[in-house]
């Protein structure tokens, strides 16, 4: 995808990071992913003739939370702390580590950073849409639904607000249909997942 910056009519390609994008310590993986994009495909109902269709995605990562590990009271990984939930975190930088949060009833999406072995992975909080925003609002609505059908909690009309609907962590997923039991541990950079990456800008 290619477009132009408004300032001095430079021409950008946006381009799938690559693994060196996330080799490095989590802190500063955290401050370069501000600014990039969020790409999730998802296959929808196709309200114009039926059947199914893929939909792209995409938002600027707006809002990072860095977890630096071992050393972070505030990591699922503080002091070494390894089990099946968590173990996604101590894989080579680049993969997805989803986790469940809010007593089971949201899922919030991790990047793991540096080399393998070290458990520091950033949280992606919040993301700017950058267009199809009513798909994502209809995401968020069906996410909600379910949940609502769990607990007996109401649907709040205020979550699927423009500028809410992937504002915070849970939302986020809600918004591009990220889930612990698909992605969780997934690799960002293999060729073979088409469907949920980060995009960094190039000039070529």
């Amino acid at each position: 995808e290619r477009r132009m910056e408004e300032k001095g009519e430079v021409e950008v390609v946006w381009r799938r990071a690559p693994k060196e994008f996330y080799q490095k310590d989590c802190e500063r993986l955290s401050i370069d992913l501000i600014g990039k994009r969020l790409v999730r495909v998802v296959t929808v109902k196709d309200e114009s003739g039926g059947g199914e269709k893929k939909v792209a995605l995409r938002g600027t990562i707006i809002e990072v939370e860095a977890y630096l590990g071992v050393d972070d009271a505030a990591a699922h990984s503080y002091q070494g702390k390894v089990t099946e939930k968590n173990k996604s975190m101590y894989l080579e930088a680049g993969y997805s580590y989803v986790y469940y949060s809010f007593r089971g009833r949201a899922n919030c999406f991790n990047i793991t950073s540096d080399v393998e072995g070290v458990p520091a992975a950033p949280l992606i909080r919040a993301v700017e849409p950058l267009g199809d925003e009513h798909t994502m609002q209809i995401l968020c609505a069906n996410r909600q639904r379910f949940h609502q059908a769990k607990t007996g909690l109401t649907l709040k009309p205020s979550a699927l607000i423009r500028n809410k609907i992937c504002g915070g962590p849970a939302k986020l997923c809600e918004s591009f249909d990220i889930t612990r039991d698909e992605w969780d541990g997934k690799s960002l950079c293999d060729d073979q997942n088409q469907e949920l990456y980060v995009e960094i800008p190039y000039l070529p």
